[in-house]
Formats: structure tokens, sequence, C-alpha cells
């Protein structure tokens, strides 16, 4: 994630209740996952939902729920909002949605992580990062004085953690800290303070054997800039690629280790051009390829294409893709989600919100398939 981190709305939370939803209902019954939505905008909050269909939620308005996490088991998501202006994090029960515990952070603006063997939540943002034992909501460590890390990402193998590195105002390399020894134990700078070009770091991911590392930044030139995609070598420590990608691109590692899916939300907010498309990356062969292109997607209609948020679910066999703008059926149905079927490449089935005076209120900003 990135600039959008520190511009989205934060805020309070106050109660819980469930309310009703409508849904364009799927008709394949294999779309059968538990789907866990941080909304902003009427009713924010965490709303959960089976095969699409509506269970419950926990409204945190004004609070916005920007970051989604969920325990092995699933039986506990970690989420953080803001309440009364400071930040809290909280677990909740997955199935009542009702919050179990909370604890004050000292991070601004912060996202959060689960370790992958689930000891760990570890917090970070604009001032550190800090990271608490997962059982019980104990502090394990907190640096204060780190600075900005607007991207982090977890060794699947390992007890490594990655985090951004910013110096005189721009986005320079990763540090990576082990978990264990609570020591940083390698610095890459791939981005030389000399170069030319002044990056923000938007998202980062690892691959699951811990040799490459994959980082979409933005490129500011003057009120505009350019997004691209890099590769880096973390034996050798440099960019073996880079590819243009769209405005602020996310990204997501399916669970078999091999691609990596690249989002265009166009700059969020900044709503720069976009590309139309959702690339994806082959980590084994290194390659880069047009996965999704809106004139390849005959089941809907739209101008323009924004992806915004990923997820793949546990079978590997769903892409969920968070789509903004004027995106419909060919029944003229309204989109938010697209199930993207990624062994037929067609669209398995849509999900939309429910319009309030015939206008769209919400917007996601987290995305967990179970």
């Amino acid at each position: 994630m990135s600039y959008l981190k520190s511009i989205l709305l934060s805020i309070i939370i106050t109660t819980s209740f469930s309310c009703s939803e409508n849904i364009i209902s799927p008709d394949n019954s294999s779309i059968n996952n538990l789907m866990y939505l941080g909304i902003e905008g009427n009713s924010s909050g965490i709303w959960s939902y089976k095969n699409l269909n509506k269970l419950d939620s926990l409204i945190t308005e004004p609070g916005v729920p920007l970051s989604l996490v969920l325990s092995q088991d699933g039986s506990k998501i970690y989420s953080i909002w803001k309440s009364e202006n400071v930040y809290y994090l909280f677990q909740i029960n997955s199935e009542s949605l009702i919050i179990e515990k909370s604890i004050k952070i000292q991070t601004l603006n912060p996202f959060c992580l689960i370790s992958h063997d689930y000891k760990f939540i570890i917090i970070y943002g604009n001032s550190g990062f800090e990271i608490y034992n997962r059982n019980d909501l104990t502090l394990y460590y907190i640096d204060k004085n780190y600075g900005n890390t607007l991207s982090a990402t977890l060794s699947k193998s390992q007890s490594f953690l990655y985090l951004s590195i910013w110096e005189n105002r721009k986005f320079i390399g990763i540090d990576i800290f082990d978990l264990q020894t609570k020591e940083i134990i390698k610095s890459i700078r791939p981005f030389e303070i000399t170069d030319s070009r002044t990056l923000q770091d938007v998202d980062i991911k690892v691959d699951d054997s811990d040799k490459y590392l994959f980082i979409s930044a933005f490129n500011w030139v003057g009120g505009g800039g350019f997004n691209l995609f890099f590769v880096v070598d973390l034996n050798n420590d440099l960019i073996i690629s880079e590819y243009p990608t769209g405005a602020f691109a996310q990204l997501t590692k399916d669970n078999t280790g091999r691609y990596i899916y690249i989002s265009d939300p166009a700059g969020f907010l900044y709503q720069f051009p976009r590309t139309n498309q959702i690339l994806r990356y082959d980590i084994q062969n290194q390659k880069m390829e047009v996965y999704i292109s809106l004139k390849n997607l005959d089941q809907i209609k739209a101008n323009v294409f924004t992806s915004t948020y990923l997820s793949v679910n546990a079978d590997n066999n769903f892409l969920y893709i968070c789509v903004e703008g004027d995106v419909k059926t060919k029944n003229d149905e309204r989109v938010d989600i697209i199930i993207f079927n990624i062994s037929t490449h067609k669209i398995e089935d849509t999900f939309s919100f429910e319009l309030v005076n015939n206008k769209l209120t919400k917007r996601i900003r987290s995305i967990k398939i179970k």
C-alpha cells in the first residue's frame, strides 16, 4: 500500500450490529469461500459473507478497518482502526464478529500482518513498527524510531520481516528483520540515493524461497508519475527486472507461490490514467503477462476497468477482484467484486453492494478470503 495509507479516513469504533445487504446471488455452488470485507462509507466496518451471501457485520464507523488478517484456524480476525483519536488493534471472533480483545498501539497510519507460524501480529506504518504475541496480544517488540514503513511483508518459511526503508523523503530499499533475534540482519538498497527517481513504495511481496523480492513503487514526476514493478534478486541485492504497471498497483501472491497478481487502482483517489488490465508475473519462469484485459472481459460492460484489491482463495481456483467505477454485467447489474475462475479464465460470478438513494455509498478497503 502506499500514500493512500496516510490519506484514507480513520476514526472511532462504537458498536456491532447486523444489517441486510443486496447482492447478486451466485448460481454456482463452487464459490463456497468465506469472504471478509473492510468497508469505508455507509456502515463502515467488517462484513462477512458465505457463498457471497451476507452473514453478519461489525460496524466500526466512522473508523475504517484497512487491514484484515486471520488466525491459523480462521476463528479470529485481527484488524486496526481509530477510536477517539487513538489506534487500536482488535481481536474479533470471525463467526459472530464480536470484539473479544483490544489494545492501544503507537504506530501512526498503521497496517497489520500475521507471521507464517501465526505467533506474531506485526504493526507497521508512519512511525516505526510493533510486534505482538498473537495468543494474548502482549508486546513482543517495538521500534518507534524506525521511521516510515509504508510497505511490509513476511517470509513464508523463515522468521523474516521485510520492511521498506526511507531516506531523504524517498524510498530506497528494504530491511530484513529477524523475528526471533529481534535484529535487522540485512539491508538491501537497490535504489541508490543518487537515483533521479523519486520513488514511493506501494506494496511488496517475497517469493516462498526468499530468493526474490517484488516491489510495486510509484515514481512521482511533478503532480503525476508512473508505477513500476521491480524484481530484486535477494542473493545479489540487484534489480533484475522492472515493468510498467497501473498507478499504485497492489500485489497478491497465490497460494502455490508461483504467481504474483498485479492490480491497477489508477492511483486510487488521484485517478491517474488506467491500463484497463490486471497483470500476472510468473515467478518460476520470470515472465510478465497481461492476465486480464477489459477488452477480453465479454461478460461485463465498462468503459474503464479499475481494479483495487485482489485476493486468491486457498484452493487457488478463484481470483477475487475488487473493482470501482461503472462496471456492470450484461444484465445491467452493477459489479463491485468479480470472482474470476483461474482455470477457465472466465468470470465465475459477481457481487454488488446495495445502492442508497441510487448511489453507491461503500468502498472496499480490505478483503480476506478463507
